[in-house]
């Protein structure tokens, strides 16, 4: 039975991850809400099918003494020798949408990295502290096409500043956890580690004129985690990403460690005359590969590559 933990699960794109998990009766799922005492109906509703396996714990990932807490709960909810095979670090604030870089407000700017990049970054530690994350724990943190800098370039004008900056930071915090988790006394070499972009999605954060329904998203992602393998540790995926595309392990799905040596121009061409190149590496020579559909179809375009996803909309989640 693997074990999932989802944050932020009472709303938005959490209480789609805890519906659909609960769909099967196998999975045993600590969907983490900030406040016990808010309203918690629809994630009742949500996890009705596996009432039994589901597990609603108090995580304010804002506030560090409550992630510690929660961290030291989970050992005594689990119980025996059971870790954490899937962590889901989804909670995240997008408050001030309307800030630009020209009008950021310090204690704004501050809150939404408290929150988007420290949350995670503590949830994953203190839960590493307490010994509840399995070897071969997949950490998947949600970020958003809003904080890859090639996509904010093709924003005009641009948005959001505030949570822009933060999720660029939380692909950042992913590219060191990805090395640091697997040092010999941490996790090891079989940990994985990704960033993913949900899409924009109609929740309350994704506001008026988002496309995606929530249940779309959610199935989309859950494909791609569970289909990662080893040698998708660092990488930045969206909700497009197949299960047969991540077994593909097309390097079209950029790692994130790879853009600094890609050739911009190449990266941000929608309309490739050519198929995409993998950078040269370590004297080894560059391979073509071509782009994929969602359903691991070679397409022309770039329209479901990791970062290069189009938007052309105001904010996404």
């Amino acid at each position: 039975m693997p074990v999932y933990v989802v944050t932020g699960a009472n709303r938005g794109l959490g209480l789609e991850f805890v519906r659909q998990l609960s769909q099967s009766t196998d999975n045993t799922v600590l969907a983490c809400v900030r406040s016990s005492s808010s309203d918690l109906a629809d994630l009742k509703q949500a996890y009705k099918p596996n009432e039994s396996n589901t597990h609603v714990l108090h995580c304010n990932t804002g506030d560090l003494s409550s992630i510690q807490s929660f961290a030291k709960e989970v050992q005594k909810t689990l119980g025996g020798d059971r870790k954490i095979e899937f962590l889901i670090n989804n909670a995240a604030v997008n408050s001030k949408p309307e800030q630009t870089s020209l009008s950021i407000g310090p204690d704004d700017l501050t809150n939404e990295i408290r929150i988007n990049v420290l949350g995670p970054a503590k949830t994953t530690e203190f839960l590493l502290a307490e010994g509840v994350l399995a070897k071969t724990a997949r950490i998947v943190n949600l970020s958003s096409g809003l904080g890859s800098m090639a996509v904010s370039l093709g924003i005009m004008p641009r948005k959001c500043a505030t949570y822009s900056i933060s999720k660029g930071a939380l692909n950042s915090l992913t590219v060191q956890q990805s090395g640091e988790l697997r040092e010999e006394g941490k996790l090891g070499p079989k940990c994985v580690v990704i960033s993913i972009d949900p899409g924009w999605v109609k929740t309350r954060m994704g506001g008026e004129g988002a496309i995606l329904e929530p249940k779309e998203s959610i199935g989309g992602m859950l494909k791609a985690i569970h289909g990662l393998g080893e040698g998708d540790n660092g990488k930045f995926y969206t909700y497009t990403v197949s299960r047969s595309a991540v077994e593909l392990k097309s390097s079209v799905f950029f790692s994130l460690l790879d853009l600094a040596d890609a050739d911009p121009d190449k990266a941000m061409s929608d309309d490739l005359p050519h198929p995409l190149t993998e950078p040269v590496k370590d004297g080894m020579p560059a391979r073509p590969t071509p782009a994929l559909d969602r359903d691991g179809h070679p397409t022309t375009a770039l329209a479901h590559t990791a970062f290069l996803e189009p938007i052309e909309r105001a904010c996404r989640t």
